[in-house]
């Protein structure tokens, strides 16, 4: 077994922003696409866990942007299984240029759940799902993804509602995870401007589905900007820029 999977890939022009640069939603979807071809080569993918009444449930996201890429530039894409810890699958990435310059690094934990019962599976009970061996135990960014915690922070209402409709959704039929990020980013920009975050921490909470409206709050905190998105008082999502 290889320590990583691999692949060159070429900046497109569908996933820049006005100034011709990698957007954070687009970070994500590279990330996402990373994290299938990733679980396919080591015999646990989609299909895989569908066959087995199991499915991947992503938890947390964070990644680091050392350089924003731009468009057509060729970069170098990693990706390697890193363990376990407790009930999270760590997944980690990099965004690398040809000579091996850093652009992006990134770390992501997922949950394996029963698609029939929604319960959460042990990691610990499923060895013939996925080994308890780390392809590659070098963690991206230093560190597992970062729980957010909202308690204590004084949220406030963006007046941003957002209807889930069906160029919205992904192939499981819920919400796609890069539409919280490109969503929390509209609520406070003025249109045209350029801010990007250098890092991005995201946690999701509770899927999102087809005709629900997700209401948009934002607070500050030492560390940045902190966006939550819900239904009614049910958080579904809160992501950190800093």
């Amino acid at each position: 077994m290889a320590d990583k999977h691999i692949e060159d890939f070429i900046i497109p022009s569908y996933l820049v922003d006005g100034d011709k640069l990698l957007s954070p939603s687009s970070v994500l979807s590279i990330l996402q696409e990373l994290s299938y071809r990733g679980s396919d080569e080591l015999g646990c993918g989609v299909d895989f866990m569908l066959s087995k009444g199991l499915a991947w449930v992503l938890s947390r996201d964070q990644f680091v942007i050392h350089r924003y890429p731009r468009i057509s530039e060729k970069v170098r894409l990693e990706t390697w299984y890193r363990g376990f810890d407790g009930l999270m699958v760590l997944r980690d990435y990099r965004i690398l240029s040809p000579d091996g310059e850093p652009l992006v690094s990134a770390t992501s934990s997922s949950l394996i759940i029963d698609i029939n019962t929604r319960e959460l599976k042990r990691t610990d009970h499923l060895p013939d799902v996925i080994s308890p061996e780390p392809q590659n135990p070098e963690p991206a960014i230093g560190h597992n993804a970062d729980r957010i915690v909202l308690r204590g922070l004084d949220i406030k209402d963006c007046g941003i509602r957002r209807t889930v409709r069906y160029t919205d959704t992904d192939f499981v039929g819920h919400l796609n995870n890069t539409c919280y990020l490109k969503w929390a980013m509209d609520c406070d920009r003025e249109l045209g401007e350029s801010t990007r975050p250098k890092e991005v921490c995201i946690n999701f909470v509770k899927e999102t589905k087809l005709g629900e409206v997700l209401s948009f709050g934002s607070a500050r905190t030492g560390d940045g900007i902190l966006y939550t998105a819900s239904t009614g008082v049910n958080p579904h999502m809160a992501v950190l820029l800093k």
